[in-house]
């Protein structure tokens, strides 16, 4: 069983899009190891007829000592690519990763 689940609300679930959630795990998955789940939700939340069909992206991701949770906001013009928006995301999850991962190698230098 895949640890990765995905959930669509208000919008259109699309393979092109389930495709690049999947890539972008799997670059997550080598860069943490061992992941327990990993949560991906894209929404769009406001349907603006001038301002365009904006996305929010969110993850929530587990790993035995840790969760990290990232979100993108939806009122920021480039999110109306959803394919940008999960970029975004899925950097600022990665960015978490390492920050916590050069934390505990560092700890155990001092250790």
């Amino acid at each position: 069983m895949s640890a990765l689940q995905i959930q669509f609300q208000d919008t259109a679930q699309t393979p092109a899009v389930v495709e690049r959630i999947e890539s972008k795990y799997q670059r997550l998955e080598r860069l943490c190891g061992t992941i327990l789940s990993c949560r991906v939700v894209v929404s769009q939340p406001h349907r603006h007829q001038r301002k365009g069909r904006q996305y929010c992206v969110s993850i929530e991701l587990k790993e035995p000592k840790k969760t990290y949770v990232a979100q993108t906001e939806a009122n920021r013009p480039e999110h109306e690519d959803v394919f940008a928006a999960i970029r975004e995301c899925f950097d600022a999850t990665a960015r978490q990763v390492h920050e916590e991962h050069r934390r505990r190698r560092d700890q155990q230098r001092v250790a």
